[in-house]
């Protein structure tokens, strides 16, 4: 696998990681479209046949206005590296032949940027994307924000969403649940906890105000019995500390009234801390 940093993004040029991907591009051509192999790093697993079928009847009105990109493999077949739902629709549409630009860059990290820049991914399939940025073309987060054109605290919170185990994300995966509903429930402490809040959200169908809401009250509690606890030490500590100043029995020597005030601050300073 291909270990380059980030060879897909050049940090010195302003234009985008896009713009550098068809300026490397050798050329545009025909292809029989039945000579052309799936890709097999595909990072979107789900297409909605009602929206293949719109742009199927766009195409054969219109044609195809943007090109598929592919790659030539070793044995001079072509490998699809991005435009998986196009070609798709073109078959739909009874096409024999499609325009498509000819690449020699590496056909995962073409398809992964190319699929990031368009936001047509679920929010599962997102958050897995961007991990296989990081994880094999060690991308960091801020050159993942340049290259999809989002802040570096959004990198984040939609990476955030791979703690969500694998048996709950296939849960999740074909369910319209929001990207912010998904890293509040990443925001979770545990996978059980994970997946009480995602039954909940499907069978009681909450909105992501419900949610926020929800998870808000759980929080606030969890605070709450944190304070409880704290305060019970710190009393059980001061009664401790009391029958230690009565034992010495400061208030009856008055050359002891200073060892006295040590004593109260100590007992203070646990408190506060």
């Amino acid at each position: 696998m291909n270990k380059s940093k980030g060879g897909f993004l050049n940090p010195e040029k302003k234009n985008s990681p896009m713009d550098e991907f068809f300026d490397n591009s050798n050329d545009i051509m025909t292809l029989d479209i039945n000579e052309i192999k799936m890709n097999p790093y595909q990072p979107r697993k789900i297409f909605d046949e009602d929206s293949l079928l719109d742009l199927s009847n766009s195409i054969k009105h219109s044609g195809l206005i943007q090109p598929i990109i592919v790659r030539i493999s070793e044995d001079n077949s072509y490998t699809l590296v991005a435009g998986e739902r196009r070609l798709r629709a073109c078959k739909m549409a009874d096409m024999h032949t499609i325009r498509a630009i000819i690449t020699k860059e590496d056909p995962l990290e073409v398809s992964i940027i190319e699929n990031l820049q368009r936001e047509n991914l679920k929010p599962v399939e997102e958050a897995e994307a961007l991990a296989q940025m990081i994880k094999n073309y060690n991308y960091t987060q801020k050159n993942l924000a340049i290259a999809i054109g989002k802040k570096e605290s959004t990198i984040s919170e939609i990476l955030s969403i791979n703690r969500i185990p694998d048996h709950l994300k296939e849960k999740v995966r074909r369910a319209e649940l929001s990207k912010r509903v998904l890293i509040e429930v990443a925001k979770q402490e545990t996978s059980e906890k994970m997946g009480l809040l995602i039954d909940k959200i499907l069978n009681d169908s909450l909105t992501r105000e419900q949610v926020r809401e929800l998870t808000r009250k759980k929080d606030h509690k969890s605070g709450n019995k944190d304070l409880n606890e704290k305060l019970k030490k710190g009393i059980s500590s001061l009664k401790k500390d009391l029958a230690k100043i009565q034992k010495n029995e400061y208030l009856s020597l008055q050359e002891d009234l200073e060892g006295l005030i040590k004593e109260l601050c100590k007992t203070r300073d646990k408190f506060n801390n």
